[in-house]
């Protein structure tokens, strides 16, 4: 089993821009996923048996909920959980592909910051 707490904000995975040069994704997004894989490559990776991951993300409360029709975070769950998985792939773990349980929180607190467990099934 593996559990990480990181003291920062989750950044959701961004529709990929498409030109006639290339895919890319926006730099804010690659240089978050670069910083996570760079993090994760301390921990020892996961053999190859399926996974269950837990990814708690928490985010500041904003100044005012002014305009807000309910008090949730605004962003997707499934694109914050795309970054964390997308820079454990080959890290932590061979392939996303071995997730077979995948749980996902997202909630206001204190400060920002992200909780991620993985444990073997």
């Amino acid at each position: 089993m593996v559990s990480i707490k990181l003291n920062m904000r989750g950044i959701p995975a961004s529709r990929p821009r498409v030109t006639r040069h290339g895919t890319y994704n926006s730099p804010k997004y690659d240089n978050y996923k670069k910083a996570l894989r760079l993090y994760f490559g301390t921990f020892k990776k996961m053999s190859r048996v399926p996974l269950r991951v837990e990814l708690s993300f928490f985010f500041e409360h904003p100044k005012t909920m002014k305009g807000r029709k309910y008090p949730t975070v605004p962003m997707d769950a499934d694109n914050l959980a795309k970054g964390v998985l997308d820079a454990g792939n080959g890290v932590l773990y061979e392939d996303d592909a071995l997730i077979e349980e995948l749980m996902i929180i997202k909630k206001y607190a204190m400060e920002d910051a992200i909780f991620i467990t993985i444990k073997e099934i």
